[in-house]
């Protein structure tokens, strides 16, 4: 989390967030629609677990790749 310039508030990325982004808004939208519930706090520790592996991923593919 970091704060917004100079207004001494805090904001969270979009992945720790449950409504950073219209990718999240909407993937929240069609579990509500098929009856799943998912918590806010859930959602921020897979966002948290999950970043780094999807950053480590993107980096060895790069460096496979060349």
């Amino acid at each position: 989390m970091r704060a917004s310039s100079g207004t001494g508030q805090w904001s969270a990325p979009p992945w720790f967030w449950s409504g950073g982004s219209l990718a999240t808004l909407l993937w929240r939208e069609r579990c509500k629609a098929r009856g799943l519930s998912v918590p806010a706090i859930r959602f921020a520790a897979v966002g948290l677990g999950g970043v780094p592996l999807i950053i480590l991923g993107t980096w060895a593919a790069l460096l496979v790749t060349g």
